[in-house]
């Protein structure tokens, strides 16, 4: 047996040879020293030699076992002090490999490594996703902003510049035709301020439920991108809590919110079923893949990040004509 070999021997074996060769050791050499005294020695002084010799190999014994277990236990030691310094804040600390580690030892010491890399991995994970969704809300923000500052700013700015010409009625100023402008104008605002407050949240949501809700984002998605886009409902769904409802409109409105080019006449299609009680959306788009961002993985994470808070997944189905679904599922 290589000395290798020998160190990788599991612990128990290791004690246990080495506590039967201390054993065997010293029963030889008592045997060895009672013969060669027996002649000459008197039964008192036999015993003191025979308890002597006894005493020594005990002592040798706990002195190679001490040494023996201290070496052994290296690799546990290595173990402690990586799991103190990942507690502490260094997560690249890692255990590594020991020569003096048995097979099982040493296995645990890998899946030990393994889990830290798990851990950091999905520390980076959780970090991206966090980003991602930042930058989703961050977008949303923007879009809402720049609706405001380039429609609703700009319409208001109008009326103002409008408004003082009511004064000057019957010097040349049509006082009606300036009331009608006004009148638009502030129509037109208000549909503004509508359209944002529903894109912040629809009230069909509350008031209707979400297939209502869907509905309605259909149609402003329709006006604003000149796509066609249609929500259709199959059979009965299942009874959802509130918080799966906003999930869903969410994760639809994400999906919808930047859709791609459209080839052919059918735009994009919207079908909700009920299935073994969960609730399924299938979203569809011609021959191409609905979204930019869900085409990527960056983008599909995200979107299962928000539906695994509800215990739902999303997933980007292949069709048989060759295009592409965007799957969302909630219980």
């Amino acid at each position: 047996m290589t000395k290798n070999a020998f160190l990788r021997v599991p612990l128990f074996y290791k004690l246990t040879l080495a506590n039967a060769g201390v054993v065997v050791l010293a029963a030889l050499l008592s045997q060895v020293l009672v013969l060669r005294a027996a002649p000459e020695l008197d039964p008192r002084s036999l015993m003191g030699i025979i308890g002597g010799s006894a005493a020594i190999a005990v002592a040798v014994g706990i002195l190679v076992n001490a040494a023996l277990v201290r070496v052994a236990l290296r690799p546990l030691r290595q173990l402690e002090e990586t799991a103190r310094a990942v507690s502490a804040g260094q997560l690249d600390a890692r255990a590594g490999t020991s020569p003096l580690a048995d097979r099982d030892l040493e296995e645990l010491m890998t899946c030990f490594d393994q889990m830290l890399d798990s851990v950091q991995r999905t520390r980076s994970r959780e970090r991206g996703l966090a980003y991602r969704l930042v930058e989703s809300e961050e977008r949303t923000r923007r879009g809402i902003a720049r609706d405001l500052y380039d429609d609703t700013a700009q319409r208001l700015a109008t009326i103002l510049l409008y408004a003082p010409r009511i004064r000057s009625a019957g010097n040349g100023v049509d006082p009606d035709r300036v009331a009608d402008r006004l009148r638009d104008d502030l129509t037109d605002t208000l549909e503004g301020v509508r359209a944002t407050a529903r894109r912040l949240r629809p009230p069909e949501l509350d008031e209707l439920g979400v297939i209502a809700a869907l509905q309605a984002e259909a149609r402003l998605v329709s006006r604003r991108s000149g796509i066609p886009v249609v929500v259709e409902q199959e059979g009965e769904l299942p009874t959802l809590s509130r918080p799966s409802e906003v999930t869903v409109f969410r994760l639809v409105q994400e999906v919808l919110s930047e859709p791609a080019t459209v080839e052919g006449e059918d735009g994009i299609r919207v079908l909700i079923v009920g299935r073994e009680g969960h609730l399924e959306c299938r979203i569809r788009a011609g021959r191409e893949s609905l979204l930019e961002t869900t085409t990527g993985t960056a983008g599909l994470d995200t979107l299962n990040e928000r539906a695994s808070w509800i215990g739902g997944e999303v997933a980007l189905d292949d069709d048989p004509d060759g295009g592409q679904s965007v799957r969302i599922r909630v219980p």
